[in-house]
């Protein structure tokens, strides 16, 4: 009798030990072109009886996109149906997507994707107060600021300069010293030097401002920012803009300046100017998919630098060494900023971190204001001296720190700099305008990813939570020699 029981038993087991696929869109053709896969959602649905009446209807979740549903019969689902002797048993449903898979969204998934991204901007989580992360060889700059936080606070506004707010919150890693992060590639320098401009334009004289001492030359604020232990630089005068129609590039005339909506006019014929751009899409042809700065595809894996069909999925390489030329400001030439290419660079994600945190007096050298309308980040020079007749309120919010455009000439003129609240871009749907700056670094995030620096009106990151492919604003600087 036992043996029987034993027989029964071991049929009814393993004529249900089976796993089932089920594959939903062109899955396998992808997988088949080298897209790797991953869990997406897993789901247990049990049953009374051999299978015969299920208890309830566990579902996994499915995506919306191309993916596999594996039904399996794991070793946990086995103990439960032998010590139940199949009275209770249960099957283990898994459910597979592709990596780098992104199918063009539909108008109110843009706008979803934007909000979801401003609104609750995320970065990696770290302990408070100091920490140390490990980086790699080829993790370049992933030794510095995991999230930045400020919590903004009202303050007196009759009082000349606000002192240091208790309640704030920082949260930061200390920065780890590796050599790398002040070695510039050898091999960009060469090139940049080489290059011959044909018609090179008349340097402007510099325009000497009535109140401070600082000057606009070339395109630069001549006030010095420092970004590191031993490195300084200047700001670019404003955001980078960018035409098709004319493959030109500028900087934008007044720091508080941004094209907002127009940005969704984005085409390779496009006569309007835009100013929110991919990742690295300097128009280098670095031999990923998309380069170009009137880019529009949301896959942010055609944005990868050593993506291709001989090289693999490889994402860990920033806009330095051989991928220098990816960065707008190395690649270009800027008009009536030098009219040289190799001039300018975008600011890596520790440096951001420098700035804002670790340079000499850095906390009361930043906070959100009003300018000409335009909400923003304020961020002074090294040097900051408090003008007589315009007030400046560390860290606190847009409103306590409002100023008219002739105000902020006099701001300007002591070497301050304005980031505005330029949004973002995810294809052609330009969203968070007004509200939120999102600025993209040079350090790519490995993955998918990148860097970048985002602001809204009580939190600052350095995050990498979205991908490539969204356009962001570019603000260069300048080494000073």
């Amino acid at each position: 009798m036992k043996k029987l029981l034993i027989f029964i038993s071991s049929v009814v087991l393993f004529t249900s030990c089976y796993t089932t696929w089920t594959t939903v869109g062109n899955y396998k053709q992808l997988e088949s072109q080298g897209l790797s896969s991953y869990k997406y959602d897993q789901a247990k649905q049990f049953y009374l009886f051999g299978g015969l009446i299920p208890l309830g209807h566990n579902h996994a979740n499915v995506p919306d996109e191309p993916c596999e549903i594996k039904e399996k019969f794991k070793f946990t689902d086995f103990l439960i149906s032998t010590v139940t002797c199949e009275i209770f048993t249960c099957r283990t449903i898994q459910v597979y997507a592709l990596k780098g898979y992104s199918p063009a969204p539909s108008k109110q998934q843009e706008e979803q994707i934007i909000a979801k991204e401003e609104v609750a901007p995320k970065a990696t989580k770290v302990k408070e107060e100091t920490a140390v992360i490990e980086s790699t060889p080829k993790q370049e700059e992933f030794d510095d600021i995991e999230e930045i936080e400020f919590a903004t606070a009202e303050k007196n506004t009759g009082s000349e300069s606000a002192s240091t707010n208790s309640d704030s919150k920082v949260t930061v890693i200390e920065q780890v010293e590796e050599p790398i992060e002040e070695v510039e590639a050898p091999a960009v320098e060469e090139k940049t030097t080489e290059i011959v401009v044909e018609e090179k334009i008349a340097e402007p004289e510099p325009v000497k401002k009535e109140t401070g001492d600082v000057i606009t030359e070339q395109g630069a604020i001549l006030a010095p920012f420092s970004v590191g232990s031993t490195k300084k630089v200047y700001f670019s005068k404003g955001n980078l803009q960018y035409q098709a129609s004319s493959k030109t590039w500028r900087f934008a005339e007044q720091q508080y300046d941004m094209i907002g909506a127009d940005n969704s006019k984005i085409s390779p014929s496009n006569s309007s100017w835009i100013d929110l751009f991919g990742w690295g899409t300097s128009g280098w042809d670095n031999k990923n998919t998309f380069y170009m700065p009137y880019e529009t595809e949301s896959a942010s894996a055609t944005y990868g630098y050593g993506y291709g069909p001989t090289d693999g999925q490889t994402y860990e390489y920033g806009l330095r060494g051989i991928y220098a030329e990816a960065d707008w400001g190395v690649a270009n030439v800027i008009s009536e900023a030098g009219d040289t290419a190799g001039m300018w660079r975008t600011l890596t994600r520790n440096e951001w971190g420098y700035l804002l945190l670790k340079r000499p007096n850095a906390v009361n050298l930043y906070s959100l204001a009003i300018v000409n309308g335009v909400k923003g980040l304020v961020i002074l020079p090294d040097d900051w001296s408090y003008p007589t007749n315009v007030k400046f309120i560390e860290r606190t919010s847009f409103e306590l720190n409002t100023y008219n455009s002739e105000q902020w000439e006099i701001m300007e003129s002591y070497g301050a700099v304005f980031l505005p609240t330029a949004g973002c871009r995810y294809g052609t749907t330009v969203g968070n305008l007004g509200s939120t700056g999102s600025y993209w670094t040079a350090s790519s995030a490995g993955g998918e990813n990148a860097w970048y620096f985002v602001f809204n009106k009580g939190k600052i990151d350095i995050s990498s939570d979205f991908s490539r492919a969204l356009g962001r604003s570019v603000r260069l600087v300048q080494d000073i020699k």
